[in-house]
Order: C-alpha cells, then structure tokens, then sequence
C-alpha cells in the first residue's frame, strides 16, 4: 500500500525520517531508533512517538486521504530505495558477484527492485517469489532434501501452483448440490467464451489449475478485465476489490510480446518487478499503467499456464492487446480464495460478470442469483 500511493505524494519527510527514526551507512546497514516502534512488545508496528513526530494522529482504513498521507508514503519509498540501493552496492563490492539473490518481504517491494534491475548494478536479479515468511516452508524442505540426499542444489521449480487443485467433477458436484445454473466448455471453447466477455467489458473470475504460491495471482486464483477501459480500475475498485482507489492493479501480458509494451526484455512470470509502460503504448492500456507510468508485469507463456495463455491469444484477436487487467480472487479484508465453494461465495458478493469455475461457467446475465443469498460475504477491513 505504501508503494502504491508513493508515487501520489512528494518525498518531503526524507531527512526527517532519516534523521529520527533510522540512521543509514554506507555499506546499506541501518540502525532504528526504536522509540518509534510498537512491534517488538505490541500489537501495533509503530507508536504515538511517530504520530507527534509527523504532527498527526494514526489515520484509520476508512479516513479520507491526506497530502500527508502521500507524502510519508513517498518519503518512506525514497528511504527504503535508498537502503537496498546502498545494500546492493555493498554486495557488488564485496563479492563482484553478477547476480543478486533477494528475500524477506521487503523484497517484495517491485518498485525498488524494479529501479535496481534496471540499475544495471547486476547482470540478473532473482526474488524468490514467496520472499517473505511464507517462503520459510520451501527453504526447510529444500534444506532437508539437500541434507538428506544426494540432490544437486539446482532447484529451478517455478512456484506457479504449488497449492491445492480442484477438477472439473468436484466443481460440478458442489454447483450441482446447491442447483447453481452453469454450462460447460472444452478448453478450446472456455478460452474464446472468456476472450469475448472480457472484450465486451465483462470482469470474469478464473479459477482453474492448482492454487498459485505466494502473494501474487498468477491467473489460477484471479479476476480478469480488459486493460482498455481507463474507467475499469475504478469499476473493479467500486464493485469488486472493495479497496483503495490508488491501488494499481498488475497486466497479463503474452511472454514474447511484453517488450512491444513495456521495457522489459526477459520473463518476468511473477510479478516482483516494475517496469516502465512505453510512453506510446499508455493509451492503449490505461487500467493497468499506474500514475507514474509504471507497472508490474505478469509475463505467461503456454507452458506456465494453458488456459490463461489461450484467453490471451483469443483477447488479442478481437482487441489487438495482448494484455488483460490481473488481480487477485478475493473481496477486501479476505484472503485469495482457494476452494470452489470460496470461489462462488465471492462471485455472489461482488460485482464479477462471470465465474469461470475450472471448466464450468456461471453468468450473471439474464439470471437471478437472488436465491443464492445465503452464501454472500461481506468486505472485512485488511
């Protein structure tokens, strides 16, 4: 959220934050003045100090936005660009090593590590995609292989699906317990359903394949829309997501035509960079270019993921736009969905056109849903 609304504000607060709260060197190590912090013995990251510091009270979810507000989210991005930059340049001389490994959740912070791919400091970067705790699990059963085996340390698993599948018989089964209407289509035929309602200004839920790893959908757990529309941001904001306006959502974009759009010249399947829209191409695909003409790319080609690969090729026939808009399957305040039955809870709670339930579509047009009420859900605040 803080790097979201970064680019909104101005980083008035640099010297302020760095002169009280942490204390940066040279070599990228820090020191925090922890008289501004609650986390260590609280329930809440910082305390009242923080709040007298910046001349304010501690805003709540729902209060209206403040240039503060923007600006302390800006500073806070400049200071932490500032500590990995510094941090890199470190490992750099110490190793001269070409290639960077990053972890822990700020690692997951793709405006930095986007400016840092782009720094040309390393030749390659790579970010464990589940960087933060989560990806905790996959170091001690990759540790406890290696220990316990003669495997060679190359893993080079892409964490697209690691999570639980579903198949088309346990999605019938449910839909028909609860005596939901649906249809069913091949592949083939899901892929250019999907393609015309996504043209026609639909937003479709995806759910389809083994439940993605990590923090990012990748098209398995996801809501799709068109990139096109400048309005469709705010529609999907207002009528699904529940969220904060300044929140940009992720493109979708084919693997071999990213660079037609963006300046990015290699994959970047799991969205951990930023990377600048083409000033030529922002026109074309405003729900998806943040304000600072950036955005974080979803690179997918046919082995990652068949059915997405397949709605995109058909999108771009109709529209000319390899891209659709990506986000996460899921109402504000509540986690990705990861069951059919999540799945349809969310479609009847939100403003989705279409739930695409592995092969099994359900439509909003031209049927009531009104009796399926019990199985709404409401937004939480996250």
């Amino acid at each position: 959220k803080v790097m979201g609304l970064a680019p909104y504000g101005q980083p008035i607060y640099v010297d302020l934050i760095k002169n009280e709260i942490v204390r940066i060197f040279d070599d990228g190590s820090i020191h925090l003045n922890m008289r501004y912090f609650n986390y260590h013995y609280g329930l809440q990251m910082t305390g009242r100090r923080l709040e007298k510091l910046f001349g304010r009270k501690r805003r709540s979810p729902d209060d209206a936005l403040t240039n503060s507000d923007r600006n302390i989210a800006a500073s806070i991005q400049a200071v932490i660009e500032e500590i990995i930059f510094k941090m890199a340049y470190q490992a750099k001389r110490l190793t001269g090593e070409k290639n960077l490994c990053l972890s822990g959740g700020v690692a997951l912070n793709c405006t930095a590590s986007g400016k840092l791919l782009k720094s040309g400091i390393f030749d390659n970067i790579h970010i464990q995609p589940a960087s933060s705790d989560s990806g905790g699990a996959v170091g001690a059963a990759l540790y406890i292989n290696y220990s316990l085996t003669d495997s060679p340390k190359n893993n080079n698993q892409p964490y697209f699906n690691l999570g639980p599948d579903y198949k088309n018989l346990q999605a019938e089964y449910f839909l028909n317990e609860i005596n939901a209407p649906y249809t069913y289509n091949s592949d083939r035929k899901l892929a250019l359903y999907v393609a015309e309602q996504l043209y026609r200004g639909k937003i479709i839920a995806l759910f389809n394949g083994p439940m993605e790893f990590g923090p990012r959908a990748l098209g398995f757990r996801s809501i799709l829309a068109s990139p096109a529309s400048a309005e469709m941001k705010e529609r999907i904001n207002r009528a699904v997501k529940f969220r904060e306006h300044f929140r940009p959502f992720a493109p979708v974009v084919i693997e071999q035509k990213a660079s037609i759009f963006f300046d990015c010249n290699h994959p970047s399947p799991h969205m951990l960079f930023n990377f600048n829209v083409r000033p030529e191409k922002q026109a074309f695909i405003p729900a998806v270019t943040h304000i600072d003409g950036t955005a974080r790319i979803q690179t997918v080609n046919r082995e990652q993921n068949p059915i997405l690969y397949s709605i995109l090729e058909e999108f771009e026939k109709l529209s000319g736009l390899p891209i659709l808009l990506n986000t996460s399957l899921n109402l504000r305040g509540h986690p990705i969905v990861r069951t059919p039955q999540e799945a349809f809870a969310t479609f009847i709670s939100s403003g989705i056109d279409t739930l695409v339930l592995v092969n099994c579509i359900l439509n909003k047009e031209k049927t009531d849903w009104s009796r399926f009420t019990d199985y709404k859900i409401g937004p939480r605040h996250d």
